[in-house]
């Protein structure tokens, strides 16, 4: 995942059009932070915020309980049933190895 220390050179350019009191208070916000433009601070607040989202959508956290029920079932798995017999069957016809 890209960090938002991350020294690529910059070569993309990311604009966006705001209201006069949008401006206002991102402006605060970036000097209250100690970042040196708005721009800079949108830039590291959006790259934090995409980094937790996908950090979010990449991880799939269980609870005790179903990471037991997981493990049981990857070491213990229940026999096929006709049905998936007959899907993997259906499935090795359909594809061609090359």
């Amino acid at each position: 995942m890209m960090s938002a220390t991350h020294s690529e050179p910059k070569t993309e350019r990311v604009v966006s059009r705001v209201s006069p009191e949008v401006k206002a208070l991102l402006a605060q916000a970036a000097s209250w932070a100690g970042f040196s433009s708005i721009n800079q601070f949108i830039v590291q607040s959006a790259l934090r915020e995409a980094e937790r989202i996908v950090q979010h959508e990449q991880v799939i956290r269980l609870s005790l309980r179903d990471t037991r029920a997981f493990l049981h079932a990857l070491e213990q798995p229940p026999k096929a049933n006709a049905a998936l017999l007959r899907a993997a069957k259906h499935y090795k016809a359909s594809v061609t190895t090359e």
